[in-house]
């Protein structure tokens, strides 16, 4: 077994230093066009590197509009407060941070990002009472077809917001809307 693992590390190092080795070589030869005089430049060259440059920012930037990368920043600073950061230990690296808080910014992560199934296992460890109530308002406030499914945080927590998103979850599980209207401690008392 550890035959076959040595192998096939080898061999994603054998690839990763051949794209390495080429993007050296590209590299270079952009080097070398950077000191060359214009004049002495193919034209053609020029305009295919001046269409790929453009093609490439095209593409970067419907990237960054579709991740609304103007507002990334406010929206992470929203998340990271309602959880209980403070301004200060926004600002200090992820890795000056506790266990609990390195949690907390996990889950700001998994907030943060647009998904269509978002689901929180255990959301609730590690925060405080004001940071699991700005949690559920948030999780309340979802859209865009985007389903929660809650398993380990408190029953109060797990009820207000299985109320709340009833309509998206009723078609997931075989259950009928009525059924749904209790809420998920009802569910946990059923066995």
């Amino acid at each position: 077994m550890a035959k076959i693992a040595a192998r096939r590390s080898g061999a994603r190092g054998a690839k990763a230093r051949k794209e390495l080795i080429t993007t050296e070589e590209e590299v270079a030869a952009s080097e070398l066009l950077l000191h060359e005089p214009v004049s002495e430049i193919d034209p053609v060259t020029i305009q295919t590197e001046t269409r790929a440059a453009v093609d490439a920012l095209a593409d970067i930037q419907s990237l960054l509009a579709a991740m609304d990368s103007a507002r990334a920043e406010a929206q992470a600073r929203t998340v990271l407060l309602g959880l209980g950061f403070s301004v200060e230990a926004i600002a200090r690296p992820f890795t000056t941070l506790s266990g609990g808080w390195r949690t907390r910014c996990s889950l700001a992560c998994a907030l943060f990002q647009k998904v269509d199934i978002l689901l929180l296992d255990e959301c609730t460890n590690f925060l405080d009472l004001p940071a699991i109530i700005w949690l559920q308002g948030f999780v309340e406030s979802l859209v865009d077809t985007t389903v929660v499914v809650m398993y380990g945080a408190p029953p109060n927590f797990s009820d207000l917001v299985s109320l709340s998103m009833c309509f998206f979850t009723v078609h997931m599980i075989a259950i009928s809307p009525t059924q749904l209207l209790t809420n998920c401690s009802y569910f946990a008392n059923k066995d």
